[in-house]
């Protein structure tokens, strides 16, 4: 299923907007779409080299909140 999600990656949508908080955490947000452009549903959708991860629903739509500042590469399986 990985090759398959291959180019995933591409098309996914990843915004990073701050919350207004103490820690100064943000949230990733956005959607997962196959390689047809289809939506894909219940994807893992993972910030690699750190434990947060989530799951897509059913429309592809997934968010990632509580995350600190910086730089990150998602992952999609």
């Amino acid at each position: 299923m990985t090759t398959y999600l291959k180019g995933v990656l591409t098309a996914v949508l990843v915004l990073v907007s701050p919350l207004v908080s103490a820690q100064n955490h943000g949230e990733i947000n956005g959607f997962v779409y196959d390689e047809s452009g289809e939506p894909l549903a219940y994807a893992a959708v993972q910030l690699i080299g750190t434990t947060s991860g989530t799951i897509s629903d059913d429309k592809g739509f997934y968010t990632l909140k509580h995350i600190p500042p910086g730089s990150y590469e998602v992952k999609v399986t």
